[in-house]
């Protein structure tokens, strides 16, 4: 049995949530590809038929798996035990399991039907699982030795071959070892190295037992503000003296030293994370070893035997009531205009889309703390149909329905989103709400917002590697570059919610983030006259008119307050009055919008939290502080969802979106956080679009990079800056490189101020140079001492032309020489790389004893995101890998430099003022420090690392030349996918990332996969790195059967750019000869009749611009290649079609070698991993030769593919990537040869499901 598995179960099964079969469908692939063969699976999690059809789909022996499951509490008797087996071997679709246990020793009653009640909130199959009364789960008195005696004639029937416990104290082991005939071999127990139940494991060492262990990392910090619960987000075994010493000692991840220490003492474990990048971190706890000393000493920690193994189901009950607070929100509430009470203050549930990662997250704390806030006392729930957690609400709501609250005490509001404006999809959206949050009416419905978005469109997958769910992209349709907008007007969806108050599903209608002119609009043409407004109110966006327009009109104004962490908190006025009447910032903010009569909705999945904002009706602001809080009014919207919009009815034209300045903190005059524009100059217009974004977003320092073409235009856009005085800019630049003598510096000097057309710079560095910018060195350099140069740099400071002087990639040394120099004036800055992995701890100490101020740039180098501590802490604190490591930087004094992004992930890194990082997480952090740079420095000295992140085996890389001159790497990685596939982004990203990381320079990609953009990303990261450059890399596209007519090809093949991020397309391929009737949908059931010659000819063009180097047919047959190439004015030099061993294709072959044409294969093993056909690597011909040269079966075929002289475009698994240049290295000789191409049998065995042979272009009625 493998010592390391992988989990497919919930902390608690009942907290299911929509996806989340998906996602462990998706989870068991890429850990069984990654090379886990234990699968812990259980009953009780639903699961199964998804984790046995994964194991069904990957390409690994059933003898290799080890699969364990568990039986219920509810099948403890014979029969039931028998029949659990039965069905958890059809779900899994085995013939046998190599472990079965008892779940747990406590039996339910069996055969459970539950009542109406329970399955409002929560499936019948979960109800029938956990039986109860309404309060107490309901046991069986069935003796798990019954249960036992099942699995021993479960063994002796061949369905399982060992059989064990789980979850059984000491005292009920033994009971069941002097019962039983067949022996237990595995008991597993909460283990970690708080509880390491010695008694157990010297009972399970005498009787051969092996331990298993769950909850391996044990305790969580007590958390008073959680009523005496432990916060299971907040691990204190990490903090233990002890284990800081072992990691430090053997400067590893805790998280795998203490896995380390469960291997050493012989314990199994499986991993709990669904996670690609914790399953794969776990891999490298079997390159530790820990000393005995080491051992010893973790046992130290042991703080006793516990008293019992409390089930998971004894602490979270169902509660029957629960007594209100003293002040119940509900007594306070605002008379709307129609008559109806809406409560002052509720509870919101948005989600924030800028973090895709944290959705199942996000499902469980929303139906978990919308449960506690309605026992709490609230009974104002605000929703959005955007957020896609309705069913999750409505579950909660019906939690402690008629238990503790009737339905006419809640008051729901809910939001119908922007692709629902028109009258016949606001009537939808409004039942589909009422339906999920099993509500008979919705108390007040709004329109989310006054512009409405295309409906029914295609999604397109967002580049942002942590997209889930396909429903997301639907809701924010895009064309790749921008939203895609309707043209229906919200008087249209106005008239559909008043008839939904005319229907009864709604009581009360509203509006969110409207202008005064849109409500005003809708006031003059409605029937019935809105009630509510929500927008958004904080002391720094009073929207003072708006509101006394509303006012006016008796529209009663709601708002979302911002998050507890966020910066306005910080301010001066708000802490001052917090301080005066000793209650907490928040409360202070919540109290003010009260007292202006807003109805306030926060969100918060925290108990204390929730019954602290309940504190809001015992106190009030006197006058003055009220005046105080208003005198911060800047009039400005901070945060909206979504991108500024050309759409007319997009309500922020007149705002400017802005984050204070003044709260962006500065050190000695600089700010904390700024831009770099670097060499950016294939990007000039996208970048200087950034940069005014980043003004508007209150970014005030921006440094340019050494290039004259970079100054020029930095000098350009200072000069377009209107709203903020040069004054309050700082602007730095850097000179070219060290070895120029004075004159030449003074020269250079000159040139940038001239470049930037500014009377001063702020500051300016000279710097080392790295290698790959050796090319900035002008010729005949010669290595003039670094002194003569910064002696210049001092005279230009002396004249006010540069206000202040810094160093960018020296060493302490070299830093040292110049500080002690008798010049007078001193570095003040202090540029160099800087993150977790290269920390510059003794830099950063140097600098801050002398007053220098430290920037860092590269803060994410290395692959630092994808490091486990870092990812472990952005979870604890509810904050993305990037933000993590950027508030590192701000902890440390480090002043950040971003690239130019777009207004999204701006304001996301803005967020890092917004939050701390605890001690403990910085000192997680710290641990990571390898002081190794990410970088190679080419002419500094040794004090700077030329340490690669990235080993790899290096290949001479094959490529076959083309008719045009260019050359195609023979061996690629292909990217399709199954239309019924779901695009796991996640996945994509990785993918690629590997297969350019282990060496492969080909990617082939085809539109109809939709998964361009999430294939970018990983190619950027890579890039990011320095590992490899945009040249190096081979990308072939495909314009897929909707994009055939010339208007349609252009935009297909500018979308395909625009979403690599690329200025050309190395090749670009007609997909299918047969052209689909154009109406935006892939697959749209009807045909056009635009000739495959329009294609190409558009594509042509394309070759003449510069866009595309190379073009060629796919899936053409040898008549309509010909017909392209007598027509054509470039002809084709690439066609790619099926082939394999089982379909050499050799009449193709020999014309296209008449041509000249390069032939490239998709599917060379066969057909898709999904088909019955896919055989020809277990091919007993394939299996010979693999063994004759002791290589992989897939390495035959490649290499077969190689000597063909044909590109061959595998689809890999991430544990096959690495081996993906393999092909490369051996030769098959020429009776392997023959023999391969033996096998063809002329038929096609790639699942093409197209239904298109009545085309007239169907390209195989002829071969």
């Amino acid at each position: 049995m493998p010592l390391v598995g992988m989990s497919t179960s919930l902390k608690d099964p009942r907290a299911h949530f929509d996806g989340y079969q998906e996602i462990v469908g998706s989870a068991v692939a890429m850990a069984i590809n990654m090379g886990y063969r234990n699968i812990d699976t259980s009953q009780v999690d639903l699961n199964l038929k998804v984790v046995g059809e994964q194991i069904r789909k990957q390409n690994v022996h059933r003898r290799d798996l080890f699969i364990v499951s568990k039986v219920w509490n509810t099948h403890h008797s014979k029969e039931k035990c028998h029949e659990a087996i039965d069905s958890i071997l059809k779900d899994l679709q085995l013939d046998y399991l190599d472990m079965m246990l008892i779940n747990f020793p406590h039996g339910f009653v069996e055969d459970f039907t539950p009542s109406d009640d329970q399955t409002d909130f929560q499936s019948v199959e979960i109800a029938r699982m956990f039986p109860t009364d309404g309060e107490n789960i309901l046991y069986s008195d069935v003796d798990y030795l019954e249960t036992w005696e099942a699995l021993e004639e479960a063994v002796e029937q061949g369905k399982i071959r060992s059989i064990g416990l789980c979850q059984f104290s000491l005292e009920q082991i033994q009971r069941v070892w002097n019962a039983a005939k067949i022996k237990p071999s595995l008991v597993k127990v909460p283990l970690s190295l708080y509880h390491q139940h010695f008694k157990i494991r010297e009972f399970c060492a005498e009787k051969g037992i092996v331990v298993g262990a769950y909850n391996i990392f044990g305790c969580t910090k007590f958390d008073p503000k959680r009523n005496g619960k432990f916060s299971q987000s907040k691990m204190i075994l990490f903090e233990e003296r002890i284990v800081i010493e072992v990691v430090k000692q053997l400067k590893e991840n805790p998280v795998h030293v203490i896995m380390r220490w469960f291997i050493d003492s012989k314990i199994c474990f499986n991993v709990n994370s669904f996670k690609r990048n914790a399953m794969y971190s776990t891999l490298k706890v079997f390159n530790l070893k820990l000393t005995e000393s080491q051992l010893g000493r973790f046992e130290l920690l042991h703080k006793g035997e516990p008293e019992e193994i409390e089930p998971f189901w004894t602490t979270n009950r169902v509660k029957k009531s629960k007594q209100q607070p003293e002040v119940s929100p509900i007594s306070n509430s605002f008379s709307l205009r129609n008559g109806h009470e809406m409560p002052s203050l509720g509870i919101s549930t948005w989600r924030n889309f800028k973090k895709l990662n944290e959705f199942g997250w996000h499902i469980e704390n929303v139906y978990s703390s919308i449960s506690t806030a309605l026992e709490n006392g609230y009974r104002h729930v605000d929703c959005g149909q955007v957020n896609m957690n309705l069913l999750h609400i409505g579950r909660a709501i019906m939690r402690g329905y008629r238990k503790i609250y009737n339905r006419e005490d809640l008051f729901i509001s809910a939001k119908v989103w922007n692709t629902f404006h028109t009258k016949k999809r606001c009537h939808q959206a409004l039942k589909v709400m009422t339906k999920e949050l099993k509500a008979n009416y919705i108390d007040l419905a709004l329109i989310h917002w006054p512009q409405g978005f295309a409906e029914n469109h295609e999604a397109v997958i967002s580049d942002k590697s942590e997209v889930e769910y396909l429903e997301v992209c639907e809701m924010f349709p895009n064309d790749g570059t921008q939203f895609i907008h309707s043209d229906v007007d919200y008087l249209e969806t106005w008239e559909a919610l008043e008839e939904a108050v005319e229907s009864g599903t709604v009581r009360s209608i509203g509006l969110s983030n409207f202008t005064e002119e849109q409500v005003r609009r809708v006031w003059d043409s409605a029937n019935i006259k809105p009630t509510v407004l929500q927008i958004e109110v904080t002391p720094y966006v009073t929207q003072k008119n708006l509101r006394d327009f509303c006012k006016k009109k008796s529209i009663v104004v709601s708002t979302l307050p911002p998050l507890s962490d966020s910066a306005l908190f910080k301010d001066a006025i708000i802490l001052n009055i917090s301080k005066q009447i000793g209650k907490t910032p928040f409360q202070v903010l919540l109290r003010w919008l009260i007292q202006n009569e807003i109805a306030v909705l926060p969100k918060s999945y925290d108990e204390s939290e929730q019954t602290e904002n309940i504190e809001l009706f015992d106190f009030e602001l006197s006058e003055q502080q009220m005046e105080q809080i208003d005198t911060l009014d800047e009039n400005n919207c901070n945060d909206v969802c979504i991108e500024p919009s050309s759409q007319p009815a997009w309500p922020f034209h007149d705002k400017v979106i802005t984050t204070r300045p003044h709260l962006i903190p500065r050190v000695n005059n600089i700010p904390m956080i700024g831009i770099s524009t670097w060499n950016d100059e294939n990007d000039l217009n996208l970048s200087h679009n950034a940069l005014h974004m980043a003004l508007k977003l209150g970014i005030r320092l921006f440094n340019c990079s050494t290039s004259a073409t970079n100054q020029l235009w930095m000098g350009t856009f200072l000069n377009s800056v209107e709203e903020v005085k040069r004054k309050h800019l700082f602007i730095t630049a850097r000179m070219t490189h060290v070895y120029i003598n004075k004159h030449a510096c003074r020269e250079e000097l000159d040139i940038i101020e001239r470049n930037l057309n500014s009377k001063y710079i702020d500051l300016v560095v000279m710097q080392w140079l790295r290698e790959n910018e050796t090319y900035l060195l002008p010729e005949n350099c010669s290595k003039i001492d670094f002194m003569e140069t910064w002696t210049a740099l001092t005279e230009k400071c002396r004249m006010a032309n540069v206000k202040e002087i810094g160093l960018c990639n020296f060493n302490i040394d070299q830093l040292e020489t110049i500080w002690n120099s008798p010049l007078s004036i001193k570095p003040s800055v202090v540029q160099v790389e800087i993150s977790p992995y290269i920390a510059q701890k003794k830099m950063r100490e140097y600098c801050k004893d002398k007053g220098i101020i430290v920037m860092g740039y590269a803060p994410f180098g290395g692959n630092v995101l994808d490091d486990p501590i870092i990812m472990d802490i952005a979870d604890q604190v509810g904050k993305s890998r990037e933000l993590v490591i950027l508030r590192w930087y701000i902890e440390n004094e480090v002043i950040i430099m971003l690239q130019p992004c777009d207004s999204r992930e701006l304001t996301d890194s803005l967020d890092v003022f917004n939050f701390r990082l605890t001690q403990d997480h910085m000192q997680s952090i710290e641990i990571l420090n390898k002081e190794r740079s990410s970088f190679e420095f080419d002419l500094v000295t040794d004090q700077f690392s030329s340490f690669r992140f990235y080993e790899h085996k290096q290949y001479e890389l094959f490529t076959i030349a083309l008719n045009n001159g260019y050359e195609i790497p023979v061996l690629g990685f292909a990217t399709w996918r199954q239309p019924e596939e779901f695009v796991d982004c996640r996945k994509e990203f990785s993918l690629i990332q590997d297969a350019l990381f282990y060496g492969c320079r080909h990617i082939d990609i085809a539109t109809v996969d939709k998964n361009t953009r999430c294939i970018r990303s990983g190619f950027k990261n890579i890039c990011r790195d320095g590992y490899i450059k945009r040249e190096e890399v081979f990308f072939s596209a495909k314009i897929w059967n909707t994009s055939h007519s010339t208007e349609k090809c252009r935009q297909e093949i500018e979308r395909v750019l625009w979403n690599l991020k690329i200025d050309f397309v190395d090749q670009m391929l007609i997909h299918w000869p047969q052209g689909y009737e154009e109406t935006g949908k892939m697959f749209p059931g009807k045909y056009s009749d635009v000739d495959y010659l329009e294609t190409w000819k558009e594509m042509e063009s394309a070759v003449k611009e510069g866009k595309i180097r190379s073009i060629g047919l796919c899936n053409f047959n040898t008549k309509q290649i010909q017909r392209v190439w007598d027509a054509a004015e470039i002809k084709p030099s690439v066609v790619q079609i099926e082939m394999n061993p089982y379909l050499t294709q050799t009449k193709i072959r020999e014309f296209c070698k008449e041509k000249g044409i390069v032939v490239s294969s998709y599917a060379p093993f066969g057909g898709d991993p999904t088909s019955q056909n896919y055989a020809i690597c277990d091919d007993p011909v394939i299996l010979q030769i693999s063994n004759e040269l002791n290589q992989k079966p897939k390495h035959v075929i490649l290499r077969w593919f190689v000597q063909k002289g044909v590109v061959a475009l595998p689809k890999l698994t991430h544990d096959e990537m690495r081996y993906i240049l393999d092909p490369l290295n051996f030769n098959l000789t020429a009776e392997h040869v023959e023999k391969i191409d033996g096998l063809d049998r002329g038929l096609r065995t790639w699942n093409i499901d197209m239904n298109d042979e009545d085309h007239p272009h169907w390209p195989f009625h002829e071969e």
